[in-house]
């Protein structure tokens, strides 16, 4: 099975709230569900398949039974996907470029942006894609130009054919121009959305990719309220 692999935009502000709040305190998370979309039938889908899950993921990752990627990170992604657009890869997984070690500059760990109470949790994410529904690498906003600079160079033509290819980067290139744009971070994530089956756990409506001839659509379908 190949990966379906997502690129998802999203602020410190953001992660802090919908996500590690909700991993903070897994039993309370009726405010995140009130901000983040204002129809009742999404609402639900969240509580039941989506924040529902992080109180048992978190005991599982914190005794070592389960991955980071597979679970948090996971859950991760299905949020970010209601926040902001997202852009599609079939195959191409951004992570490919840590065999390069001069793409591994760009790259950081996502516990760097948790507080240190929460760190127990963060601090067993690897970054990378680890299989089929995985979270991955996470981009710091400081390293989004630089990393699109890099990917736009001609002498890196080779490293982009070898591990994004030459279909998928420009759905890339997007993504990281509208974290340009918004000043924001970038997390990779796999198959949380499989277009050709129509297998999803996140919002359809931000989906971007370039068999829909919509990478270029920067407008953000979300329902969120915005965070005061």
């Amino acid at each position: 099975m190949g990966y379906d692999i997502t690129f998802h935009p999203f602020s410190r502000k953001e992660y802090k709230f919908f996500v590690e709040a909700v991993v903070e305190n897994p039993d309370d998370f009726k405010k995140q569900l009130e901000y983040i979309h204002s129809d009742q039938g999404e609402r639900d889908f969240l509580a039941q398949n989506v924040y529902g899950h992080v109180k048992r993921f978190k005991e599982e990752v914190l005794s070592g039974t389960v991955e980071y990627e597979k679970t948090i990170g996971l859950v991760s992604g299905a949020i970010l996907g209601y926040l902001h657009p997202y852009w599609y890869s079939r195959g191409g997984l951004l992570t490919e470029l840590l065999n390069e070690e001069e793409c591994r500059k760009f790259f950081a760990r996502i516990s760097g942006i948790i507080d240190e109470r929460n760190k127990p949790v963060f601090d067993k994410a690897r970054n990378f894609i680890t299989g089929n529904y995985s979270s991955g690498g996470f981009i710091p906003h400081q390293n989004i130009t630089p990393l699109k600079e890099f990917l736009t160079k001609d002498s890196s033509k080779e490293i982009v054919d070898k591990y994004i290819g030459n279909t998928n980067i420009e759905s890339l290139l997007k993504a990281l121009e509208y974290c340009e744009t918004h000043g924001l971070d970038l997390l990779e994530v796999s198959d949380i959305y499989v277009p050709f089956t129509g297998e999803t756990s996140t919002y359809p409506e931000n989906f971007r990719a370039s068999h829909l001839e919509n990478i270029d659509n920067f407008k953000n379908d979300s329902m969120k309220s915005e965070l005061t």
